[in-house]
């Protein structure tokens, strides 16, 4: 990216986050962001980011925290906000998988992953899935409806740090500490 093509961009908006652990999502037409935080709180905290699309105008919340939400007992992994932006799915080193409603800004559920860490969470792309990748080298799927199992993938042989689904629904793919890859169909 040119210097042109960077300055033709504005000023990017700066939100200051208590200690952050690296995880960073953000929602439907980039105007939220969710951030896991690592502090005492154990928290998640969902950001207003303004409107990148209106140059103009300057909201009077940018930048600032709007909710934050209370309820991990362990450090929170993972954020990610599923794609029509009203829930944000967050998953801690306990195993713990919360789903997060930002309208009524409240724990709309959760579920246990299992005993290890569930170091990534990812909503499908219609919103009923969340699949977690966990310390154990299994992923673990859910039902966003009522928090029941769907399936356990098992294929890594150590940790699995990542898992995305792609646009259409038609593959996943998993990511672990076993220095693989995976694709399941």
């Amino acid at each position: 990216m040119g210097r042109e093509d960077a300055e033709s961009r504005g000023t990017p908006t700066t939100a200051y986050l208590r200690c952050l652990n690296g995880n960073v999502a953000t929602g439907r037409h980039s105007r939220m962001m969710a951030a896991s935080v690592t502090i005492n709180n154990h928290a998640v905290e969902w950001w207003y980011m303004g409107n990148p699309l209106d140059e103009d105008m300057l909201h009077e919340h940018e930048g600032l925290c709007v909710q934050t939400f209370y309820g991990h007992m362990n450090s929170c992994n993972s954020v990610a906000f599923n794609l029509k932006g009203d829930t944000i799915a967050s998953a801690d080193a306990d195993g713990i998988v919360k789903l997060w409603d930002i309208r009524m800004v409240a724990e709309r559920m959760s579920f246990n992953a299992g005993p290890y860490p569930a170091n990534k969470a990812a909503f499908d792309h219609t919103g009923e899935v969340v699949a977690t990748a966990c310390g154990d080298g299994k992923i673990r799927c859910f039902k966003v409806q009522d928090g029941s199992a769907m399936c356990e993938l098992a294929s890594h042989e150590d940790a699995v740090q990542a898992v995305v689904f792609d646009p259409v629904n038609k593959y996943m793919v998993s990511a672990g500490s076993d220095c693989t890859f995976r694709l399941w169909t």
